[in-house]
């Protein structure tokens, strides 16, 4: 790729995702994926810089005991930085992410203080959580751009199918996907929400100068899922594990809103059961 696309200066995000984010009945229940909290420094030149924590917890935090037959308590706490090439209506992303995964990660301290403040119960079962080690991870992916007016400049369509790979720990897998909106006065976007997995491919392209834009967007995607450590356990000793399913769905729809400079984005995220003997589906937003 021989890119000269360039961002209109300097971007901060700020994406938090949590199964409180859900209906009613997760408002006092942590599950499975249930925090994630990242931070991005995106260049004019298209380079990313994150650092971010994700906390899993099994389907029951209020027993100290470890529980067999659900999922691990595990953390993860990594920074990342990223490359991304443009060329006409193609984006080439390119990321490595090194971390921690353990108690190292502080998952345990941030998600019981939090609930010390809120005064919500505290998960019970930390002590059961996977143990220290290093985690890093290479993830490539590809996303293609189809756009088109429907009655003017100001309305239009975008579709954007997606390819992507993660090679190492946490994951090693491989997804497909795309994402359908229809927005007002869009810019050249090539946002795909989320920390996990394609660990959230968010570039924003933003050519037009307008006081006021924004979209609506549902997005699918499949995930094969070869290696998961916050389901398989440690990589270098043995732990706490679970099977889990091999293909993984996952459904979202949301807006995002631009006033000026300032981009807000509302997702909310369906995904099918990741591990056999998984209660419930999962949602968070």
């Amino acid at each position: 790729y021989a890119s000269g696309a360039k961002a209109e200066g300097w971007q901060f995000d700020l994406i938090v995702e949590n199964d409180v984010i859900v209906p009613a009945d997760n408002l006092d229940h942590d599950r499975y994926y249930t925090n994630g909290l990242q931070l991005r420094l995106k260049s004019p030149s298209l380079y990313e810089y994150s650092l971010g924590q994700l906390i899993f917890t099994p389907n029951d935090k209020k027993s100290p005991l470890l529980q067999e037959h659900d999922r691990p308590y595990a953390g993860y706490l990594f920074v990342s930085a990223a490359k991304n090439q443009l060329e006409d209506q193609r984006m080439r992303h390119m990321q490595i992410s090194a971390g921690v995964i353990g108690p190292a990660s502080l998952a345990e301290q941030a998600q019981n203080g939090f609930h010390s403040i809120s005064e919500n119960n505290k998960a019970m079962g930390w002590d059961n959580q996977l143990d220290n080690e290093p985690a890093l991870m290479l993830t490539l992916s590809h996303i293609w751009s189809a756009n088109k007016d429907i009655v003017s400049d100001n309305f239009s369509w975008n579709i954007l199918p997606y390819i992507g790979i993660n090679l190492g720990s946490p994951y090693t897998s491989a997804s497909v996907g795309g994402e359908l909106r229809l927005g007002y006065r869009m810019a050249q976007d090539y946002t795909i929400t989320g920390i996990s997995y394609l660990s959230g491919v968010t570039v924003a392209i933003n050519e037009n100068e307008e006081n006021l834009s924004g979209y609506l967007f549902f997005g699918m995607d499949g995930t094969a899922m070869l290696w998961n450590t916050f389901l398989d356990g440690n990589v270098f000793r043995t732990s706490h594990s679970i099977d889990k399913k091999p293909f993984v769905a996952t459904a979202r729809a949301g807006f995002v809103v631009k006033i000026k400079r300032v981009k807000i984005t509302y997702t909310q995220i369906y995904q099918t059961k990741e591990f056999y003997g998984q209660e419930k589906r999962h949602l968070y937003g």
